[in-house]
């Protein structure tokens, strides 16, 4: 591997605090995020975590997303996709219905089709 390669694979490695979702305040807990040196399918960079919960989309995206590119609506945008199943509320604005359903990271439950 010469200097220059490395120094290229080095500035894709990207680490930090993940994004806080409103909706989803702790995803390391609920296993929704996990450590990953896999690089993001959207951007393709590593940021050192990916997402694990439901990806609804034609593609098969599953652990292959990082929290960067959901919180800021990339991920959704890139390929149509959403990452709650069924976000529906009479009461709710369909800016926070959007937010659920397109920018904030879900989560397995035990009763969701495997």
């Amino acid at each position: 591997m010469t200097a220059s390669s490395r120094r290229s694979s080095r500035s894709l490695l990207v680490t930090g605090e993940i994004p806080y979702f409103r909706y989803h305040p702790d995803p390391m807990a609920t296993g929704s995020v996990v450590a990953s040196d896999a690089a993001c399918a959207c951007r393709g960079r590593e940021r050192g975590y990916v997402y694990t919960g439901p990806v609804y989309a034609a593609e098969q995206l599953g652990g292959r997303l990082c929290p960067w590119c959901i919180a800021d609506g990339t991920a959704a945008a890139r390929y149509e996709a959403q990452f709650c199943g069924d976000v529906v509320g009479d009461d709710v604005s369909r800016e926070v219905l959007m937010a659920i359903a397109e920018r904030t990271l879900g989560f397995t439950g035990w009763q969701e089709e495997q």
